[in-house]
Order: C-alpha cells, then structure tokens, then sequence
C-alpha cells in the first residue's frame, strides 16, 4: 500500500510540472506570436523571457533585441530595462552613457525603477556628471511611489545635511 502511495504522489508530481512546462510554452508562443506583430508589451515580454531564461535558454544578445524593440517604440518598462543592460554589459557593451539616455527615457515617462536608476547614475556619477542634487530629484520621485531605496537614499542624504559636528 505505501508503495502505491508513493506511486501516486511522484505521478501527480510530474503530472504537475508537466503541465507547468507546458502552460509556459503556450505563455512565451503567443508572446513571440504577438511580438512578432510589433506589440511592444509582448516584446517587451520575450525580453525579460530570455534575459531570465525562463522557459528558454539565457540569453542576453536576444533580450536586448527585445527590449530595444520595444523601446524604441516608446515601451518605458523596455527602456528601463535596455539601461540596465547598458549598466551591466549584459548582451551589449556596458556603456553607462547609453544608459542613462534609456533611463531617462523611461524616467520621463514616470517608471520608477528608471527614476531610481537615473539617481544612482547622478549619485555615482555614472554616464553624467556626478549631481547630488540631480541624484536627490529622481531619488525623491521614486520615493514619492514607494521605492524604499530611494527613500533610504533621501533619509540618508537628510542626515548628513543636518549633521553638525560638535568641538
């Protein structure tokens, strides 16, 4: 009896994960599908699809195609995404410049991990000239939206401009 027991749980166990394999494999075909059409959000899509390698194998180079597909019609999650790229040197050369041209991009556009990411770059002076200020404005928008390094960011940056030394 245990042994059909245990028969039973490892059937409907691989039972499950077939069908899990094969609900992904439906989810990217009608996303490549669509994509292939120009929707920007399925392009979009595929590109995080290969620059995770979920449900297909990683790969960067065709991830960036993605996104810049997708970016270059406007889709501010791409472009956000396209400058993380640009920041890592994943599936392009890393190019902090051309990063922060996409962040900004999305950015403008109000998405917050752009808007987090643009600070960073004035914080560090990556691809611009390091700005506390300009940092302290994007920081300050994606904290306005709930991102909570952003919002560390600022705290952090209030300590230090209220801190006097003591002789």
């Amino acid at each position: 009896m245990k042994f059909f027991s245990k028969l039973l749980v490892c059937v409907s166990l691989f039972s499950c994960i077939a069908l899990f394999a094969n609900e992904n494999n439906v989810k990217i075909k009608d996303f490549d599908a669509a994509a292939q059409k120009g929707d920007p959000r399925a392009q979009y899509n595929m590109g995080v699809f290969f620059f995770a390698g979920d449900g297909v194998k990683q790969d960067y180079e065709t991830a960036v195609k993605w996104f810049r597909k997708a970016a270059d019609q406007g889709y501010g999650n791409a472009q956000c995404f396209l400058g993380l790229c640009y920041t890592f040197g994943r599936g392009v050369k890393q190019d902090h410049t051309e990063a922060v041209k996409w962040f900004r991009k999305a950015a403008d556009q109000g998405v917050t991990e752009a808007e987090y990411n643009l600070g960073w770059c004035y914080a560090n002076g990556k691809g611009v000239t390091a700005d506390k200020d300009e940092a302290k404005k994007w920081y300050s928008k994606a904290a306005e939206k709930g991102h909570t390094r952003a919002a560390e960011f600022i705290k952090s940056t209030e300590v230090v401009e209220t801190y006097t030394p003591s002789y």
